[in-house]
C-alpha cells in the first residue's frame, strides 16, 4: 500500500533505520517539500508504526517537534480504519 506521510518524520526514520532487516523498511516512491509517499508491506507497517508510537509519544528529550507532529500524524493514518 502507499501513504503520504510528513517529511520530517520520514527524513529522521529513514536515517536512523531502526528496523532489524533493510527489508523492513518501506520503499519511498516520491519526496516533496512536505510529503513523503512511501510504499510499504505489512512487516514495514509494523517497523514504521512501531516506531513512529515511540516518537508520537515524545519519549526522547532531544527529538525535534516537528519529528514528533509527524509521527503522530503517522500514527493517525496508520491506524485509522481505511
Amino acid at each position: 500500500m502507499r501513504y503520504k506521510i510528513p517529511r520530517s518524520y520520514w527524513d529522521d526514520f529513514s536515517d536512523r533505520c531502526p528496523c532489524d532487516h533493510p527489508d523492513e523498511i518501506p520503499d519511498e516512491i516520491s519526496l516533496s517539500a512536505r510529503f513523503a509517499v512511501i510504499e510499504a508491506n505489512p512487516a514495514q507497517i509494523a517497523c514504521l508504526l512501531g516506531d513512529a508510537k515511540f516518537y508520537a509519544g515524545g519519549n526522547t528529550d532531544d527529538t525535534p517537534r516537528s519529528v514528533i507532529s509527524g509521527a503522530r500524524r503517522v500514527v493517525e493514518l496508520l491506524t485509522s480504519p481505511a
